[in-house]
């Protein structure tokens, strides 16, 4: 089914195109899949460290962003510390990714929620502080959460699901 779903939004022939067997890029499958089930809301990705978080989730996002059943989203790269913010951009510049924005503030953040952006966004959590609710209920904004539970479980957590729409 996952192959089938992203063959065609990836433009690949799967029995001349296999998969790369990095452990990051078979995550990221699962994550993509996981995401585009309509039946489905949230889902977690259990990573030790030096396993290749970062990584997944540049793939994760990128199979997202081109995949036809995601309709062009938003995908929101969430890091709860300077370091990994950096480190997430000088990755995303690595390896190429194009429509990617870069929240620097809270202002921005809110700024580009509105104005409908489709595309990668990385921003750290803390900018969701006194994040308005219904800020965009559009169904296609996937969130990608480095060291979520650090920060999602409580005023930060809160209010990051008051800003956008909880699929059923």
């Amino acid at each position: 089914m996952l192959r089938n779903n992203l063959s065609g939004a990836l433009g690949l022939d799967w029995p001349t195109h296999p998969l790369c067997s990095r452990r990051y890029d078979q995550t990221a499958l699962k994550v993509v899949e996981r995401a585009l089930d309509k039946d489905r809301s949230r889902g977690l990705v259990w990573h030790t460290q030096g396993s290749g978080k970062t990584f997944t989730m540049i793939k994760a996002a990128e199979l997202l962003f081109k995949a036809q059943d995601a309709e062009k989203p938003t995908i929101l790269l969430m890091i709860d510390r300077n370091e990994l913010e950096d480190q997430m951009l000088k990755n995303l510049a690595a390896v190429g990714m194009a429509n990617v924005a870069h929240a620097n503030t809270m202002a921005e953040l809110l700024r580009l929620l509105r104005q409908d952006y489709r595309g990668i966004v990385v921003s750290m959590i803390h900018k969701f502080r006194d994040m308005p609710a219904n800020v965009n209920e559009r169904k296609n904004i996937f969130v990608l959460i480095d060291e979520a539970h650090r920060t999602t479980g409580g005023d930060l957590g809160t209010f990051l699901m008051a800003g956008l729409r909880d699929r059923p």
